[in-house]
């Protein structure tokens, strides 16, 4: 009987451990996911930020051929639509930004993982 304890108390152990490397796993890759999201926004928003560049930069001409008689209207108001959809890209790729880095940062925060220090 002594034996057959000692045996559920070795398998249980065992099985912690088991529990204990998954759960290092699952951490390792919600981090690893994070960091990859974070950083998937943070191209994402560069590369936004270049397409309202271009974006402005072509407005501002067929605003000027407009102006000039050489451009049609719905060329200058599909122009001002595109930088009107550059502006909203941009934005929303700024706050993928945000909460990624919120979304990493609450992952890597280690603070909740402190022990408690005891009063004496």
């Amino acid at each position: 009987m002594r034996s057959a304890r000692t045996a559920q108390k070795e398998l249980a152990y065992k099985q912690r451990l088991i529990d204990l490397e998954e759960t290092r796993n699952q951490v390792m890759l919600e981090i690893s996911k994070a960091r990859n999201n974070y950083q998937f926004s943070l191209d994402n928003f560069s590369t936004q930020k270049k397409n309202l560049d271009l974006a402005e930069r072509i407005e501002d001409k067929n605003q000027t051929k407009f102006f000039e008689g050489i451009s049609s209207s719905f060329d200058l108001s599909e122009a001002q639509q595109q930088l009107f959809q550059a502006q909203q890209d941009y934005l929303q790729a700024m706050l993928n930004v945000i909460t990624n880095k919120a979304a990493l940062e609450n992952v890597l925060d280690t603070t909740k993982y402190q022990p408690k220090e005891s009063k004496n």
